[in-house]
């Protein structure tokens, strides 16, 4: 069977894993740079067939499984990452006759991931990952009258399939499928006598990913302050949103006062918003979301004593974006709304 994890393991990992969600990180975009990830699960050895003189086939049950690891994010698709894991499993029989010992693998990985385009805050992922692994077999036995307590290195390599949730700009939850396997693991048993095997693992993991985005300069913010009493006309002003929100946030909401304020100087006749996103979605969901964006904003104006007619709200998506990029990036700049006072 794939995964046999016990009902034991289970509760150890969601333990595991509320804990670690419990752990909160400093407010940084995510963007282009580093960051460090976390994960628990549970990990299922495939059975295997140690060859030589004391030879036998052992079956495993399912362990528990943890990493730690650092990336860089290229802005772009692709991710690459340094994982250290540690992952093990029991032993349940040897041959056919009740066992016991267990296998540990603790492997150093270099991978690569790709993201594909959000589905809402879904983001899909797949990756690959070349690196060694230590095996330990400890006191599996039996294998007629001996035992092995042995370890070696090889050449280790993984798959990885999994998704990712956005939690907040620097913040990621995540769960993926990972396929571990080594070549040529040599141990020798208690009588002496050499064995290899081939070491392989399927792993289901969730975990936190923590990003240090690269400071990038502030998301430039015309008229933070209230404007002279000679206006250069038609005034212009842009608010900022986060990354698949809507929400009008604290300093969105201070330059939509400013405008207010000076529009309601000016005597203001009409107002045009017009919602922004960027390339980190689908077409239509991006263009669905600069419209709520817009609406956002003309609620603000609304209650602020603003009246329908003099309010004009347009959606571009994707469309005219501040900051040119390729598809599928997260740029803040171009998560905005133009507020354009025409007097």
């Amino acid at each position: 069977m794939f995964i046999r994890t016990s009902a034991k393991a289970v509760a150890i990992t969601l333990a595991l894993s509320f804990s670690i969600s419990a752990v909160s990180a400093s407010a940084f975009a995510d963007e282009k740079g580093y960051y460090v990830g976390v994960g628990v699960g549970a990990a299922s050895p495939t059975d295997k067939n140690i060859s030589g003189v004391n030879s036998g086939k052992i079956n495993f049950d399912n362990s528990l499984m943890g990493s730690v690891s650092l990336g860089y994010n290229y802005a772009s698709p692709w991710r690459g990452e340094v994982e250290l894991s540690r992952r093990g499993g029991n032993v349940d029989t040897v041959s056919g006759v009740a066992g016991s010992g267990e296998v540990l693998a603790t492997g150093i990985m270099a991978n690569a991931l790709y993201d594909f385009n959000s589905i809402g805050s879904i983001k899909p992922y797949v990756g690959a990952g070349l690196g060694f692994a230590k095996i330990n077999l400890n006191s599996v036995k039996p294998f007629g009258a001996v035992s092995y307590n042995d370890s070696d290195n090889a050449l280790a390599y993984q798959g990885i399939v999994g998704a990712s949730y956005k939690i907040k700009d620097n913040l990621d939850f995540f769960t993926d499928y990972r396929y571990l396997g080594t070549q040529g693991i040599d141990v020798t048993s208690s009588a002496g006598n050499a064995g290899s095997f081939n070491y392989r693992s399927h792993a289901i993991m969730v975990g936190l990913r923590f990003a240090f985005g690269e400071t990038k300069s502030a998301p430039r913010e015309a008229t933070e302050s209230k404007i002279s009493a000679t206006y250069d006309l038609p005034l212009t002003y842009l608010v900022f949103f986060d990354w698949d929100k809507s929400d009008i946030t604290p300093e969105a909401g201070a330059i939509i006062k400013t405008a207010a304020a000076n529009a309601g100087e000016m005597g203001v006749v009409r107002l045009v918003l017009t919602g922004h996103a960027d390339t980190s979605g689908p077409k239509n969901y991006n263009l669905a979301l600069s419209k709520k964006r817009a609406d956002a904003v003309s609620s603000s104006f609304l209650n602020m004593g603003f009246k329908q007619g003099e309010i004009s709200v347009l959606a571009k998506g994707e469309e005219d974006p501040l900051i040119a990029t390729g598809d599928g990036v997260r740029e803040p700049q171009n998560r905005r709304v133009e507020i354009v006072i025409i007097p």
